[in-house]
């Protein structure tokens, strides 16, 4: 969802800067086509319908997934540290991260470094206490997920 309103307001705000072109529509598509599971609209209805509006394969289209890793234990204001709980998966620097929770919404970042038991690491596993960088605030018990290619069939 986040992507989505993203790329909307991103839309909206470049048509009243005249900057809307072929070139950034087609930029919002392809940042679009990484969360929607279907055909992207191109605004042909009839009778009510949508033209072409349902898919030409089985399950979703979208490139990307995410993948539960963890929850927040603590996030440190001053320093912008967050602290989280790997509950499963495996954690590699500078893979992008989405933390998920109600009050914080959903906040990608993709950390530069991230570290385990008080030590730079590349990787982190199932049942270590990472901690990394995040430039907003997150809360305690938000969910912490892997943004990663999707699988193709």
């Amino acid at each position: 969802m986040a992507t989505v309103v993203k790329t909307y307001k991103q839309a909206l705000q470049d048509i009243q800067d005249h900057t809307y072109t072929p070139e950034r529509i087609a930029e919002y598509y392809s940042r679009l086509e990484t969360v929607y599971n279907h055909t992207l609209s191109r605004g042909n209805y009839y009778l009510g319908k949508e033209l072409g509006s349902y898919s030409d394969v089985r399950g979703s289209k979208a490139t990307t997934e995410k993948e539960h890793i963890g929850r927040v234990l603590h996030y440190y204001p001053k320093t912008s540290i967050a602290e989280f709980q790997m509950e499963s998966g495996q954690l590699t620097a500078g893979s992008p991260l989405l933390f998920i929770g109600s009050t914080t919404g959903a906040l990608e970042v993709t950390p530069e470094s991230i570290w385990v038991d008080d030590c730079e690491s590349q990787t982190a596993q199932k049942g270590v206490i990472v901690t990394c960088k995040v430039p907003v605030r997150v809360r305690e018990n938000d969910k912490v997920y892997i943004v990663k290619p999707r699988d193709s069939w």
